[in-house]
């Protein structure tokens, strides 16, 4: 697409509120992940797996990273992100009643 006026998509790469999932194409795949969005910006099995939870478990425990980040990708990142999430729940579910 010709689209001059916009913005380099590699622009977006930085952005606060984007996060990607490491359901991917292995160790390595997430490794560069981790190189060009860093670890933080990591989260597993976010949006379900055509690999296997198995195949996903087994690609982050191979990449080298450290485990600090590791521990992030599997679950810090996203208790960080979406755990504030559960205190709506239950207004949530008292409202529909």
């Amino acid at each position: 697409m010709d689209t001059p006026d916009l913005p380099l998509p590699s622009t977006q790469v930085r952005k606060p509120n984007l996060f990607l999932d490491c359901n991917s194409f292995g160790a390595r795949a997430i490794e560069l992940g981790v190189d060009l969005y860093g670890a933080d910006k990591i989260m597993f099995a976010t949006d379900g797996t055509d690999f296997s939870t198995e195949w996903s478990l087994k690609a982050l425990q191979e990449a080298r990273i450290d485990e600090s980040a590791k521990a992030g990708i599997l679950y810090a990142n996203a208790a960080r992100v979406i755990g504030g999430l559960t205190r709506l729940a239950p207004a949530r579910e008292r409202q529909a009643a």
